[in-house]
């Protein structure tokens, strides 16, 4: 049993590391922190706030971000992004090439899905993303910032059984289930890009409330695509979930679905 697990950050697979860079630094806000030669890969480091963000380009770039591109997709997962102000946040990623994944512009969601101001949409290399103004000032409170983006909120991930990731993710790794319910209706058809969306969403907290925290995305409707192939450790859509903890197995974890969480970096 892993006791008072954490996530410092996310890890990022792209072939293009200059072109990476300049679209977090440029649309969302990172700055750079340092940039570190491995055995196997070069690594450029940013933050925004006090999250971290690695993006990793192997000497052996494996394949790129597969199609379809659908939240449903097993391999589905986006991080989060905290703004103060959804509207200055999307101008800013406009800026910079994108692709939508949200239909339109932001999208106010309802009481029942936390009333919270959200927009997905895809980098260059194809990961999602998502920006996320909340209604109180769980973020603003805490965080001066120079624009709009204050730090990353959470990460989420599609899976196939909720029961059986929730155990993973909390009888394995140690995080607390803090909420659970399901999100539906034209607004999260909107947000997700879908026709017909119902997902049922599990929220997983770090016992010491730092840090991001992780959701796991169960879709009802559309249901999952199934039968792709596995994710291999240098393709693009190898997103890795960094974490800390202790008696946590050093090295790199597959959750019951194939997503990636890592004790190290590379």
């Amino acid at each position: 049993m892993a006791y008072n697990p954490r996530i410092t950050g996310i890890a990022l697979i792209t072939p293009d590391l200059e072109r990476a860079c300049a679209f977090y630094k440029q649309a969302i806000g990172f700055y750079p922190v340092d940039l570190v030669r491995y055995d196997s890969a070069e690594v450029a480091t940013l933050r925004l706030g006090e999250e971290t963000l690695h993006l990793v380009r192997p000497d052996r770039v494996g394949r790129t971000y597969p199609e379809p591109q659908a939240a449903t997709d097993p391999w589905f997962q986006h991080f989060a992004i905290a703004v103060s102000d959804a509207a200055a946040a999307f101008e800013s990623l406009s800026r910079m090439p994108f692709t939508p994944i949200s239909r339109g512009d932001p999208i106010l969601l309802p009481p029942s899905s936390g009333s919270v101001i959200a927009y997905k949409f895809r980098d260059p290399d194809g990961h999602p993303l998502e920006l996320s103004q909340f209604p109180d000032d769980r973020w603003t409170r805490q965080r001066t910032a120079l624009g709009p983006f204050l730090g990353i909120d959470h990460t989420a991930i599609a899976v196939s059984n909720l029961d059986v990731s929730l155990a993973f993710y909390s009888d394995t790794l140690g995080f607390q289930l803090t909420a659970r319910g399901v999100n539906a209706g034209p607004s999260q058809d909107a947000l997700d890009g879908l026709d017909g969306a119902q997902v049922e969403i599990a929220v997983l907290s770090p016992p010491s409330s730092k840090g991001p925290h992780l959701e796991l995305l169960h879709y009802l409707s559309p249901r999952p695509v199934k039968g792709r192939d596995p994710v291999w450790i240098d393709d693009v859509a190898a997103t890795r979930t960094l974490i800390t903890g202790e008696e946590l197995p050093s090295g790199t974890l597959r959750d019951p679905d194939g997503h990636i969480i890592a004790t190290q970096l590379w």
